[in-house]
């Protein structure tokens, strides 16, 4: 796993300005392997490793801020960021835990926190996605007492940026992940997305007569095994055929609803044609771990 420790003071005055800003409209950070849309009205800085959009007044909350890090994990890199937050903040309040989400295209991560500073009492907004080896988080800062919020902007920049990289597919869903419409999977997102919850996982490896599998209801096992599926992308046409060895992965949901992807060794079988399958190897790993794991 790839990482970067960096320090984020959040200060209610931002203390140096860049001295150049960019207001409205698209603006694409090519080292960043993002594009951005600014909203009508708002102005952008890039100060240093930190971009910011400000929904009033320049300088100060509230705003929507993103940052990138050299970290492959989102799921993981939040863990570690929380324990930062914990070390800067005494009074540190998560108030809503780490969850999945879905924001216009974009598969991620959002967790909120809550903390004083200098007397005020800040929200803060946090939703992270990784593709390949950078995370992305964007963050919003407010002070809801005195009516310094960014509304929707949050999700609007996260849903309107592009992801120029070569890994970029890695955080779309719906339709733009080829994977996950062929196999109805976006259906089960759907599902996850409007409030059902994944009651147990079922695995097979369906290797000939040597069949290793396990069921878990382990709410972090469950969440891992989504998590590594969802990356899967559709790779090219293939030439390869095997036989007996089709492994099986079955979500079956708290709505009574199950989805299942059942693959053909290591490809996948798209009417009657075998395509390659990318960004598989931590879905390989983990579900290699919980078999031998729940062995008996």
């Amino acid at each position: 796993m790839k990482k970067t420790v960096s320090v984020i003071l959040c200060m209610i005055l931002i203390l140096s300005i860049a001295p150049s800003s960019f207001a409205g409209g698209t603006d694409t950070l090519a080292d960043w392997n993002i594009r951005i849309t600014v909203p009508e009205g708002k102005t952008a800085v890039l100060e240093g490793k930190e971009y910011y959009i400000y929904a009033q007044q320049e300088g100060y909350i509230p705003y929507v801020m993103l940052r990138t890090y050299y970290y492959d994990d989102a799921e993981a890199f939040i863990a570690e960021f929380t324990a930062y937050m914990q070390r800067q903040y005494a009074d540190l309040k998560v108030v809503s835990e780490a969850e999945q989400k879905t924001i216009g295209d974009k598969r991620c991560f959002e967790i909120d926190y809550a903390y004083t500073v200098k007397g005020y009492d800040v929200r803060d907004r946090r939703v992270v996605m990784t593709a390949g080896d950078t995370t992305y988080m964007f963050a919003s800062k407010e002070i809801e007492s005195k009516g310094l919020t960014v509304g929707s902007m949050l999700d609007d920049v996260v849903a309107d940026c592009e992801l120029l990289g070569p890994d970029a597919e890695d955080v779309l869903t719906g339709p733009d992940s080829e994977f996950m419409s062929v196999t109805g999977l976006n259906e089960m997102e759907k599902a996850l997305n409007n409030g059902a919850a994944i009651e147990s996982v079922y695995y097979t490896d369906g290797y000939g007569f040597s069949v290793s599998e396990f069921t878990t209801t382990d709410p972090q096992e469950m969440t891992a095994l989504w998590n590594a599926v969802t990356k899967i992308r559709l790779g090219d046409p293939s030439g390869m055929s095997i036989t007996d060895w089709y492994p099986l992965i079955v979500f079956y949901l708290d709505d009574g609803t199950r989805y299942g992807v059942r693959f053909e060794g290591k490809w996948l079988t798209v009417r009657t044609v075998n395509y390659e399958i990318e960004n598989a190897g931590q879905f390989w790993s983990l579900t290699s771990a919980l078999v031998q794991k729940y062995r008996t």
